[in-house]
């Protein structure tokens, strides 16, 4: 080994060209039949000293070699690289990294594969005596071996060949064969040396018995030395989410329904006599894992039951005990979704959600299963609400893991409806009359969560072909009551910005609504045209109100009178303007140039939309030409500019003024065409301005310049009828 080559591999050298020298020098002996050996030598004479990286790139050239032509190598030299990788953690001074660990171990259970059984039958009684004559450091490479090893013949996650899975099975029905039952051992062993005292050995020991127990005999786990011992590491703040993975991989394990159940079952008798679930009084960290295990035992014994009931009677005696064993559960669940901790509601909702699915299917629902309900239904009311420290001005990693929370919540409400709408829906009614009557005097989450469940309502109770809404109020559904409730209400003044826009989201959801009641269409763009909404001193609120505002127009653009064209136009006209370099400077614009997109469209739709046929090219006519005269008068400065951050801030005034009157545009199609209304002058002429700015700007600014005009072009052709 060349010394001086290796210290190119560290950073005390500072040289790039000395640590390429290094990585090429060990593609070198990767490709040498010999490297593996020097690399052993050399780990093997001077590994005490050794660097951690120089000791990696030795250990990958090993890994090379074992991976390509260890099968092929002498017996002697298979015999010197075992001896060597046995002997490796012995020869440490110094505690090696994980990652050092981690890539003996992988070398080991590549040499392994090969050689187990035929070649080395003796393979286990090698690792259990390297295991029982060393220390912590032997347990350590020991359990990470174990490791290794399963990733290699039992990993679901790899994708293997037909050979390699024959390969696999031969090795694991070879080592079943006495084998794991030592394994089994080593591990009660290893638990209750340590104990709590090297948490960080009985971490790993609690990983490997939930890999192996996938494809070994429960029952060497699953007993009451085993089971105890993981209970009480349930106890322990250094282990317990640790024991908590391996008690839910144990249950995990396939299994026939029957013997699942009896497995669950048993389980949580362990755990309930050890007072594992008083944690949900004590606000401990630790809930989501147990979380976990609740949700593991109900979605494990609903699968078995689901699959029995294919098969059997509903009613036999099987299916009954296990069905009374899912429900036993629901009570726990239950106190789980309560809880303030929302991972600790979280950590379940799978079963729940399983566990609703089977009451779906139900012809009618028991009493208890009614109190089930109804308990749920409440529950996450109060889990959609807000907290306090919500930040609605930046949201964080906090916020987004809650909305997503929020997204969850939101299928078990709609599994609610689908199984008693009626009842959410006079659930939603009693909450809503509260918020409606009450908005000023609650707190603002009480408001929202009002409003969010009866926006729910729109896809957790489908119309089902039928019309929700009526012009006839005397055969008002359900859902239009609660409609009628907000739309005659002034809730939408609510200061705080999440109750306005769940008003504004539920206006569009709900847009079918203003088909039969149009006489609720001006006081819904009163709203939307005031501080309450596109004027809103929140620019979110304004952002999304853009669009809502635009989806609302296009849905109710038949019952758009000349009088609301004027009021519409007149009032949005602020927040129309081109936001030039020198307009707004220092401040903020009200809209953003995304934002006034879904404005320009609402103008060309109402404008269109009009009475009075024969107006509605001048109405165009006096949009556009602001534009026009904006976008010649910057692209003469363009023409002139030498400036490159200048000339972008022009360009993209260019770019918006295409943008809008693309926007624009959509009001037009291959029916309604700019001919119909007179339009079609304005609009060429807007055409022979953008392509002058594209003819006159720098090169710079010329790609993204001709994508618009493009575009622009596209419309026309749709637009002009051609």
């Amino acid at each position: 080994m060349d010394e001086g080559i290796l210290l190119g591999l560290g950073n005390a050298s500072g040289s790039f060209e000395r640590h390429m020298k290094a990585i090429n020098y060990f593609e070198q002996l990767k490709l040498s039949d010999t490297g593996w050996q020097l690399c052993v030598q050399y780990l093997s004479t001077t590994g005490k000293t050794v660097d951690s990286e120089t000791q990696f790139f030795c250990l990958q050239v090993i890994e090379n070699f074992v991976k390509t032509r260890y099968l092929a190598s002498s017996t002697e030299h298979q015999n010197i690289l075992k001896n060597f990788l046995f002997r490796w953690t012995g020869m440490q001074v110094v505690q090696p990294r994980a990652f050092l660990y981690n890539k003996v171990a992988q070398i080991i259970a590549l040499i392994f594969i090969q050689d187990y059984p035929m070649r080395w039958p003796n393979f286990y009684d090698d690792l259990f005596s390297t295991m029982e004559t060393g220390g912590e450091a032997n347990i350590n490479m020991y359990l990470r071996i174990l490791y290794a090893i399963d990733t290699e013949i039992a990993d679901r996650d790899i994708a293997r060949t037909n050979v390699e899975l024959q390969r696999n099975n031969l090795i694991k029905d070879a080592m079943r064969e006495g084998v794991v039952e030592r394994l089994a051992d080593s591990w009660y062993r290893i638990l209750t040396t340590f104990d709590s005292s090297k948490p960080d050995i009985v971490c790993q020991c609690l990983q490997v018995i939930g890999k192996y127990i996938l494809w070994m005999d429960i029952n060497l786990v699953a007993n009451d030395r085993f089971v105890s011992v993981l209970v009480k590491n349930l106890s322990e703040s250094e282990v317990q989410d640790a024991a908590a993975d391996c008690i839910h991989d144990i249950i995990c394990k396939g299994m026939d329904p029957l013997s699942k159940t009896k497995l669950v079952e048993s389980f949580y008798t362990v755990l309930t006599n050890a007072q594992v679930w008083d944690s949900l009084k004590n606000g401990s960290p630790f809930l989501s894992s147990l979380g976990r295990i609740v949700n593991a035992m109900g979605c494990t014994v609903i699968d078995g039951y689901n699959k029995l009931a294919k098969t059997g009677d509903k009613q036999g005696e099987v299916c009954q005990y296990i069905f009374i064993a899912i429900e036993n559960k629901v009570p726990l669940i239950l106190e789980f979704l309560a809880n303030e901790d929302d991972d600790a509601s979280a950590s379940i909702l799978d079963y729940l959600k399983d566990y609703l699915h089977l009451l779906k299917q139900s012809p009618a629902l028991t009493e208890q299963q009614n109190k089930y309900f109804q308990m749920t239904l409440e529950i996450i009311t109060r889990k959609l609400q807000f907290d306090e420290d919500y930040n609605f001005m930046k949201e964080r990693e906090t916020e987004a893991d809650f909305q997503e929370f929020r997204k969850q919540l939101k299928i078990i409400f709609e599994n609610l409806a689908q199984i008693n709408k009626m009842t959410v829906i006079e659930h939603v009614k009693n909450i809503l009359n509260i918020a409606i009557h009450n908005w000023k005097m609650l707190p603002f989450h009480d408001s929202e969560v009002a409003l969010l469940l009866m926006y729910y309502l729109g896809e957790a109770i489908p119309a089902a072909g039928v019309s929700l809404f009526t012009a006839d109020l005397a055969k008002s559904s359900p859902i239009q009551v609660l409609l009628l409730l907000i739309m005659n209400s002034d809730i939408y003044l609510h200061t705080h910005q999440s109750v306005v826009l769940q008003y504004f989201e539920i206006i569009v959801r709900y847009e079918k609504f203003f088909v039969c009641h149009p006489d609720y269409i001006a006081s819904v763009l009163a709203s939307f045209l005031k501080e309450t909404g596109l004027f809103h001193p929140d620019k979110r609120v304004r952002s999304r109100c853009s669009y809502l505002f635009c989806r609302f127009i296009k849905s109710v653009r038949c019952h758009i009178t000349d009088q609301l064209t004027n009021d519409i136009i007149h009032a949005i006209q602020p927040l129309l303007a081109l936001v030039t370099p020198s307009k707004f400077q220092g401040t903020e614009p009200l809209m953003s140039s995304d934002d006034q997109l879904y404005l320009y469209e609402v103008v060309g739709v109402v404008i269109i939309s009009g009475d009075k046929g024969n107006e509605k090219g001048e109405l165009m006519k006096k949009v556009v030409t602001p534009l026009l005269e904006t976008s010649r008068r910057v692209t003469e400065e363009l023409a002139a500019e030498k400036d490159p951050h200048r000339q972008e801030e022009l360009a993209n005034v260019v770019i918006q003024a295409i943008s809008v009157t693309s926007r624009l545009s959509k009001a037009f199609s291959n029916q309604l065409t700019m001919k119909t209304y007179n339009c079609t002058s304005i609009f060429l002429d807007a055409l022979q301005i953008f392509i002058q700015s594209v003819q006159v700007a720098p090169d710079t600014q010329q790609i993204s310049l001709q994508s618009c005009v493009r575009q622009y072009l596209h419309r026309m052709v749709v637009c002009l009828g051609m």
